[in-house]
């Protein structure tokens, strides 16, 4: 889901996604998983195969298949990196709130730009078209058939039905980039299945018909908000400034006039919604750029709105009313335009920090 961020450096936290698979039949990949054995020179790249049931598998996929993939790089010096980020969050450190650019960042802990041009001539030299070297994002992005993946990575390709498709082995790597390479995105899609109670819930009832007037404050105590909607109680930006005593620093000029706030979401949201919401209760209009973040095959593209549209219309509304003068940049994220396997808003994530605005 979408989160909301003040600061200029933002920390991720990406847990394992559910997948929830639904199997018209009992059909089971029976031959899908002897491990292939490593080719010499080779060595197994631990931890990326999703080790899914073997009984959701349908079979080998067709081997003339066209596949996109990311070959990222890990990160150098992580045990540094590791005490730098305490040392970050750490007020009686030299280094507190002494946050890094980008580029500052890359020149630390980012891989040595020898290392991607030795990979991608691996990559080429085993027939795959390199479409992209990315050093911001730390991924090399090819494209070559199943097969082609099959050989050179001895991933085992197989289908789960309905266009999902996964590895079903570790990929194998030449040992002189074990440490350098880190892993391999787009080897699967089941991150592109969601269960229900994440995604795609039903919209929540309209308030009853009404006029929405926002009153100064609460009158009796901060769990009442002074604002009737339709004849309900309800929470204004009123009265998230007031309990956040926020009213001085806004009286005072201070609105977050010239900062920027970053907004990570996978659904796109009704500009009119925002403009309701700002006149209703009397705030400035938004200024809200959307920021297209996931690029699978050289464009980028949006997901539509879908059923993560009232979060992002939670964050970008209640992120205005907090900071009413500043910018807002709305990072989206498309779950079906991505190699990433954590998904669209690990694109919109990256592109947020990578952007350093």
């Amino acid at each position: 889901m979408a989160r909301f961020r003040t600061s200029a450096i933002f920390q991720s936290v990406l847990g394992t996604l559910g997948v929830l698979i639904f199997c018209a039949s009992a059909t089971v990949y029976a031959q899908s998983a002897p491990a292939p054995t490593p080719r010499p020179g080779m060595v197994a790249l631990k931890n990326n195969n999703p080790r899914i049931d073997p009984a959701i598998l349908k079979g080998p996929m067709d081997k003339s298949s066209k596949m996109t993939f990311n070959v990222v790089l890990a990160l150098r010096n992580e045990d540094q990196l590791n005490t730098l980020i305490e040392e970050q969050q750490n007020p009686a450190s030299p280094n507190y709130h002494h946050w890094l650019t980008g580029d500052e960042f890359n020149a630390r802990f980012g891989p040595n730009p020898a290392d991607y041009t030795a990979v991608a001539q691996w990559l080429k030299s085993e027939g795959f078209a390199v479409v992209e070297v990315n050093q911001q994002s730390r991924y090399i992005r090819c494209t070559g058939t199943t097969a082609q993946v099959d050989a050179t990575f001895g991933t085992a390709m197989a289908s789960a039905g309905n266009g999902l498709f996964t590895n079903t082995a570790d990929p194998q790597i030449p040992a002189r980039f074990d440490g350098i390479v880190g892993s391999i995105q787009g080897l699967e899609n089941l991150h592109a299945s969601y269960s229900n109670a994440r995604k795609h819930s039903p919209p929540t009832p309209p308030s009853p018909a009404g006029k929405s007037t926002a009153g100064p404050g609460p009158k009796n105590s901060v769990s009442q908000p002074d604002t009737n909607n339709g004849g309900y109680q309800a929470f204004a930006p009123q009265d998230l400034q007031i309990y956040y005593d926020e009213q001085p620093v806004l009286g005072a000029g201070y609105t977050g006039t010239g900062d920027c706030i970053a907004i990570v979401g996978d659904s796109d949201y009704l500009p009119s919604a925002v403009t309701l919401f700002t006149s209703t209760f009397g705030t400035p209009a938004a200024n809200i750029n959307t920021v297209l973040s996931s690029n699978k095959n050289g464009t980028y593209t949006s997901p539509g709105r879908n059923g993560d549209e009232q979060e992002a219309l939670l964050d970008l509304e209640w992120s205005h009313s907090a900071a009413p003068g500043a910018t807002i940049n709305f990072y989206l994220g498309d779950d079906g335009n991505t190699n990433d396997s954590y998904g669209g808003l690990d694109d919109a994530l990256n592109r947020a920090v990578n952007d350093n605005t």
